[in-house]
């Protein structure tokens, strides 16, 4: 993100999504190019993934702490990012 912004190029959300190694399960992090304004707005980010991973249907794990990570059953990644995409 650094480095896009060094550039002057216009940042967007930068989406990684890997495999973990208990059976069926995907780690997804997510790092959002505008600066966190966590009191005056919340994190916006964060509400989108978890808002996204509760209208897939799919059991999901988000913490509270963190809130730009989330892991889901493999067989919804497709249908999280197509809602995520949609909320962003």
């Amino acid at each position: 993100m650094d480095a896009l912004k060094e550039k002057g190029a216009k940042l967007k959300p930068l989406l990684c999504a890997c495999i973990l190694q208990e059976p069926s399960k995907v780690l997804i992090v997510g790092v959002c190019g505008k600066p966190r304004l966590g009191a005056l707005k919340g994190n916006a980010f964060g509400l989108a993934f978890r808002h996204a991973a509760e209208e897939t249907g799919a059991e999901f794990f988000h913490e509270l702490f963190e809130s730009s990570w989330i892991v889901l059953d493999a067989g919804v990644v497709n249908s999280f990012m197509v809602k995520l995409t949609e909320k962003l």
